[in-house]
């Protein structure tokens, strides 16, 4: 404008000062379409950047959802005995720590049971790995068919299996297992036109004051030897 200004104060005549004008004006007017042409590549190009970081962020929410899912399934899967479909030890660990840390604070009943299958090794040895299989995942199927849904029972290893019944003392827990004992010394099964009877024993202990969870295992793990050395097929309290 300073240019157009004095370039202005320099024409001699009108006529020249008109051409003078235009051009000026016809160069302002090309600027400010240069300008605008490039104010919109620009607009485009920061359009175009916020859609490939809009798609970048959506594709990562996906892979993050995935990721969970899949560190669901694993943690899921960690926690699960394959054979028995039971939750393991390392899932009794998990609920265990859950529920002594509820009882420490409500001080509500809460007994631990502990079974053993009798004389496992001797199915194994006589009908095959596959009939020890089978009695797993019967005695499985038998402890979780006939407890509460707020009872906790797992594989925690071998032929031994755990419960943790909530809001139930000793005795309680008890006539539980010993009904539970009965309905597996009367089911057994056939394998490859072989009976195979099944006894199981349980040792049985409650949390109580003054008492480490520790204790109250190794209580209820005598029991059970107890009950094993008594002649098995049967329910003890220690």
């Amino acid at each position: 404008m300073q240019d157009l200004q004095l370039s202005s104060a320099r024409a001699t005549t009108l006529e020249a000062l008109k051409q003078l004008i235009n051009s000026r004006l016809n160069k302002i007017t090309e600027q400010l379409q240069l300008h605008n042409q490039q104010e919109t590549c620009r607009h485009q190009e920061s359009q175009q950047q916020l859609h490939e970081m809009t798609g970048k962020i959506k594709q990562m929410e996906s892979e993050s959802s995935d990721l969970r899912s899949r560190l669901k399934i694993a943690h899921d899967q960690a926690l699960r005995d394959p054979l028995t479909g039971l939750p393991n030890r390392l899932a009794y660990e998990e609920r265990r720590a859950v529920e002594y840390a509820r009882w420490l604070r409500y001080q509500a009943p809460l007994t631990l049971l502990i079974w053993d299958i009798d004389h496992f090794k001797q199915i194994n040895d006589n009908y095959g790995h596959k009939s020890g299989d089978k009695t797993l995942c019967l005695i499985a199927k038998l402890l979780t068919s006939n407890c509460r849904q707020t009872d906790f029972v797992c594989r925690f290893g071998g032929e031994e299996f755990v419960m943790l019944l909530p809001d139930t003392n000793q005795e309680s827990a008890l006539k539980l297992a010993d009904h539970i004992r009965r309905i597996i010394a009367n089911t057994g099964f056939n394998f490859n036109g072989k009976a195979i009877n099944i006894t199981i024993s349980c040792g049985i202990s409650q949390f109580q004051a003054q008492i480490s969870y520790e204790a109250v295992f190794e209580h209820a793990d005598k029991a059970l030897y107890l009950a094993k050395e008594r002649g098995r097929n049967q329910c003890l309290i220690f």
